[in-house]
């Protein structure tokens, strides 16, 4: 085997006995994360958590490196050893950024990674390079492209919560000073009649004097 199959994979020079072994690891993934993806998701976010309530915490821990392990071996000979990492993060980190929900998450870097890989192919037929760096480009500039439009939206939301907050708070500045104001124009006519009412029985008193 060539040495450049072996860092950057070779998704063309690929037997149907690869490709059994890797249609048997995606199986045993999918059946995994149907029958235990909720136990394993309390165990990733919350390990604690997961003893308290008591579940096998030692064994999803294995079967998860057990199941990487694989997913890494069955995709070494696709797009190899330097490039298998990159192809594991970038979907995931990816679709991290586009939404919140784990379920959705999966979805969108299944999509993303599936896509990527079958355009990644195509397009290094008519640009004559190697499909698997190919396909680690492509997923580079989506998550690039995904980045700087999370960050503009995010500094575009974070901008207009500014101006809102800073309109509440001269909403509220007006507010008081027009409390203000009017509490200063009552207490100064409070004043006024006060000193009127003693003028007046100032003056009453020297008529009654007088």
């Amino acid at each position: 085997m060539h040495l450049d199959h072996i860092l950057f994979g070779d998704p063309l020079g690929v037997s149907w006995r690869d490709i059994g072994e890797a249609g048997v690891i995606t199986l045993a993934v999918i059946m995994f994360a149907i029958f235990k993806g909720k136990d394993l998701l309390v165990f990733i976010f919350d390990h604690q958590h997961a003893q308290a309530i008591g579940l096998p915490t030692k064994v999803l821990h294995y079967s998860l490196l057990a199941l990487l392990s694989l997913t890494i071996v069955a995709a070494l000979k696709a797009v190899g050893m330097i490039l298998v990492i990159s192809m594991l993060i970038a979907p995931g980190a990816t679709a991290f950024m586009l939404t919140s929900r784990f379920q959705t998450m999966v979805g969108l870097a299944l999509l993303i990674s599936v896509t990527n890989a079958f355009l990644g192919m195509y397009l290094s037929f008519f640009i004559d390079s190697a499909p698997g760096p190919t396909i680690i480009l492509l997923l580079t500039i989506n998550f690039i492209g995904v980045f700087t439009y999370t960050a503009i939206k995010n500094r575009y939301i974070e901008q207009k919560n500014i101006k809102i907050t800073v309109t509440h708070d001269d909403q509220q500045s007006n507010l008081i000073l027009s409390i203000y104001a009017h509490l200063m124009e009552t207490t100064t006519v409070s004043q006024r009649s006060t000193e009127q009412h003693y003028r007046c029985c100032c003056l009453a008193d020297l008529q009654i004097t007088k």
